[in-house]
């Protein structure tokens, strides 16, 4: 039984899955008896996109000081978005309204994002990072989708799919008209030019499930237990009249949440029904709460008190589904007792 963990884009709302990590690592901690359990110790494969992918970096990201363990429990990566989204995010009102509306090239600079993640993941390598993983970015100038892949270097360092993870993280997470494109060299010195996976794989789930599909052991959802986490929904509506009557630049932020939040509930509805068609639907399980309106739920809102909010109604949704979590840490630990190491991911090149 293969344990896939998946995790949604959104912004700062990257604190809501960090959150119910921290949730998840706590219960491994008390049934497991072991206060250094982590969550990289009871799944076999990660796949995050945009601040999902620098969630799954940070989870996975080795620490120097202690060979085969993460530098990072989760309780220092919902510190991460507490105390470090604010400077993420923190730009002038007139640059934040000029970039919404197509007149100014983006809403915030990156040099703040760029130097925590230098500062988070120094130079770790893709490679090095310590379980499989699926990481998803658009390529702009191939005009394709590219997925960065720690298991690609599963038969020694292959350069030109190596990278550093903190350039991984930047080019998942360059969200359009909210950062400017990444722009990344691979080991052997080729230039990527990258925007936000979530503008077509906000959920990765689908991409995860496909690319475990890839194994030489064909896993599929019957010999697969599934945890996907989102970064909370609200369903705003629009009014036709102004997406008429206003220029089409003014659209542009509302085009973007009805992109990221429509692809995000489609690959739920697909994946729901595909497990449930299987008759396993006890091994799939989301996570995402429900958000009382936008404005909470924009994915810059990185106000410190935007931020409070975020975590009570995390801890609300925590709190609601303590059986559900509880539930699930029991399910990893039985899979950890009968295959003390997880299954071994195998991919044949070819």
């Amino acid at each position: 039984m293969i344990r896939v963990l998946t995790i949604d884009g959104g912004g700062i709302l990257g604190i809501v899955p960090a959150m119910i990590l921290n949730a998840l690592e706590r219960k491994l901690q008390q049934y497991s008896n072991n206060p250094e359990a982590r969550i990289v110790d009871y799944f076999d494969f990660f796949s995050g996109t945009s601040t999902g992918g620098i969630i799954t970096a940070l989870m996975l990201a080795p620490d120097e000081s202690k060979p085969g363990r993460p530098r990072y429990s989760t309780a220092e990566i919902v510190e991460f978005y507490s105390e470090k989204g604010p400077g993420i995010f923190k730009s002038t009102w007139l640059r934040r309204k000029l970039g919404s509306v197509g007149f100014a090239t983006d809403r915030y600079e990156v040099a703040e994002l760029e130097r925590l993640l230098k500062r988070y993941l120094g130079n770790t390598k893709l490679s090095e990072l310590l379980k499989p993983c699926l990481i998803p970015t658009y390529n702009l100038e191939l005009a394709a989708t590219y997925f960065f892949c720690q298991h690609d270097h599963e038969g020694g360092v292959d350069p030109a799919r190596e990278f550093f993870a903190r350039d991984v993280c930047r080019a998942t997470s360059a969200a359009p008209s909210y950062f400017e494109p990444a722009t990344i060299l691979s080991e052997s010195k080729v230039q990527h030019s990258c925007v936000d996976g979530g503008v077509f794989a906000n959920n990765p789930t689908l991409c995860a499930i496909a690319e475990v599909g890839k194994t030489d052991e064909h896993y599929t959802p019957i010999n697969m237990r599934l945890l996907s986490l989102g970064t909370g929904k609200v369903k705003p509506s629009f009014r036709l009249r102004s997406f008429q009557k206003r220029i089409a630049l003014l659209n542009i932020p509302d085009l973007i949440q009805i992109m990221m939040g429509g692809v995000a509930e489609t690959t739920h509805h697909i994946v729901k029904n595909v497990f449930s068609n299987l008759k396993v639907t006890d091994n799939y399980l989301r996570l995402d709460p429900d958000m009382p309106d936008a404005q909470i739920a924009a994915m810059d809102n990185a106000s410190p008190e935007n931020i409070q909010r975020l975590r009570a109604i995390t801890e609300q949704f925590i709190s609601h589904s303590e059986e559900k979590i509880g539930h699930w840490a029991k399910l990893l630990l039985q899979s950890t007792e009968l295959e003390s190491t997880g299954p071994a991911l195998s991919y044949s090149k070819s």
